[in-house]
């Protein structure tokens, strides 16, 4: 029977303990880790290197249509665009599922057939002379590649749909304060769809890149700044709290994207004079609500995450009442405040109850950052720069040392 690598590598992890354990025997430990190897690197390896293939296939074929192309009749070029895409589909199912004997290539010829078509999107615009925008063409793209991602059930195409989900989001359609509630709408049930693919694909490359592009569009591109970047970091850190040690795909990209977000966005606001624009109030309300929401249900539901569930609530409510304060001397010490008490409490939270090194070694990351900023504000204009990067390089060597100490502390504390 064939058993998943990523299973086979929690296997092999078990086996290693029964066997230090002892209880199992070293040479039964042996026979178990030969049955059950935790790599195959070498499968990997045959389905990056077709990927690739296919992908320089398509890269060559369009090349040569292109350097073709003003010569051929249209009937031509309508027969090769769709004789391309049905042959590339064709030859990937055959591969893949019947008879299936080379799922490998089968999959790089669905890949192959999707570029394919993602070209032919713009060629038979072209050829119509049909005004598609680049962000239309990008949708058409993606709800083809992800329709035949899902009906295959292909990773790779899952990670092409989700790039492909990536560039989209980033398409500035219209300036930011215009934006519609359709375009809003767009994007929270293209980031929805998106996830929920990548639940049902059980493929944490689609997560990745799904989240950390919808966190830039709301960092860049949806015009509620900090706030907005905040409560889409606490919104994703309670979708963590509500899935954690269920090993799903989305996990550590939830946790890892939803804890850096809200962390950076605190930052940010403690180095400058929050000399935003004017906030696009319609993205704003919708962070805030789904943060609302995520946390309201796990306040309701989960009992033994009430006390981290309440900590992002309060982190919430501080913001909002300290954004609108103009004492600049209450807003720095209150943010300030803010961020320290949010690095303990993840610090904390990591070492006592989620047992988590990746999220105390984000505190950590984050508590080296905070000192660089605050020596910068207080530092920078008072001093020659010469020594202004002498004595914080030293700082930063002292305290990069200091917080290694810590870490270890911290984690052998935690395993013991």
């Amino acid at each position: 029977m064939s058993i998943p690598t990523k299973l086979n590598v929690a296997l092999a992890k078990e086996i290693e303990s029964w066997a230090k354990e002892s209880i199992i025997s070293d040479e039964q430990a042996k026979v178990l880790l030969a049955r059950y190897p935790a790599k195959h690197g070498g499968a990997h390896a045959i389905t990056l290197v077709t990927i690739i293939g296919a992908v320089l296939v398509g890269l060559g074929t369009l090349l040569y249509i292109g350097a073709n192309w003003t010569g051929m009749a249209t009937i031509w070029k309508l027969t090769i665009i769709a004789t391309a895409i049905v042959a590339s589909h064709a030859a990937g199912w055959i591969f893949k599922f019947e008879p299936g004997n080379r799922p490998k290539l089968g999959t790089a010829f669905l890949l192959l057939g999707s570029l394919f078509y993602g070209g032919a999107i713009w060629l038979i615009a072209q050829i119509f002379n049909i005004d598609v925008q680049f962000p239309n063409g990008l949708l058409l793209w993606l709800i083809g590649t992800a329709a035949c991602a899902l009906t295959t059930r292909s990773v790779p195409l899952g990670i092409l749909a989700s790039v492909i989900f990536s560039l989209w989001t980033m398409q500035d359609l219209s300036n930011w304060s215009h934006y519609s509630s359709n375009d809003s709408m767009q994007r929270i049930i293209g980031i929805a769809a998106g996830l929920g693919a990548a639940w049902f694909m059980r493929s944490q490359a689609m997560a990745w890149i799904i989240l950390l592009a919808s966190s830039a569009w709301v960092a860049f591109e949806s015009g509620c700044y900090a706030p907005g970047v905040l409560f889409w970091g606490i919104a994703l850190f309670g979708g963590y709290l509500a899935i954690q040690n269920k090993d799903l795909p989305l996990e550590s990209p939830l946790k890892y994207v939803g804890s850096c977000s809200a962390l950076a966005a605190l930052l940010s606001v403690t180095c400058n004079r929050m000399n935003w624009g004017e906030i696009n109030q319609t993205h704003y309300a919708a962070t805030l609500g789904a943060a609302l929401v995520v946390h309201g249900l796990l306040l309701y539901k989960r009992k033994d995450v009430r006390r981290e569930t309440l900590g992002c609530l309060a982190i919430i409510a501080c913001f909002i009442l300290v954004q609108n304060n103009y004492n600049e001397t209450v807003r720095a010490i209150a943010f300030n405040a803010m961020l320290l008490a949010s690095l303990f409490a993840l610090a904390a939270t990591a070492l006592q109850k989620l047992h988590s090194p990746g999220l105390l070694n984000t505190a950590l990351a984050f508590v080296v950052f905070d000192i660089i900023c605050r020596y910068f504000d207080i530092f920078f204009s008072m001093m020659d720069r010469s020594m202004f990067f002498i004595l914080g390089g030293i700082i930063l060597m002292v305290g990069g040392a200091l917080a290694e100490k810590g870490r270890r502390q911290l984690l052998g504390s935690m395993e013991s």
